[in-house]
């Protein structure tokens, strides 16, 4: 069940590359999961890496006051 959640993700992060109007998915970077085998019945962990794309922040003042 975990893989195939984590697979689903990842597809729609390919597919949608964009949320909210203004992140972007760096496809270039792609989609990296991680399933850890460890022994920890009954719960099962993994990890999903990507890169972002976010728009520049701009101060809505001018340092010196004018």
């Amino acid at each position: 069940m975990l893989l195939t959640l984590m697979e689903r993700l990842r597809i729609e992060l390919l597919k949608t590359v964009v949320l909210d109007g203004r992140y972007m998915l760096d496809t270039e970077d792609g989609v990296d999961s991680v399933v850890y085998t460890d022994n920890i019945w009954p719960y099962y962990a993994g990890e999903m890496i990507t890169s972002w794309k976010i728009p520049a922040i701009y101060r809505e003042v001018d340092i010196d006051g004018n």
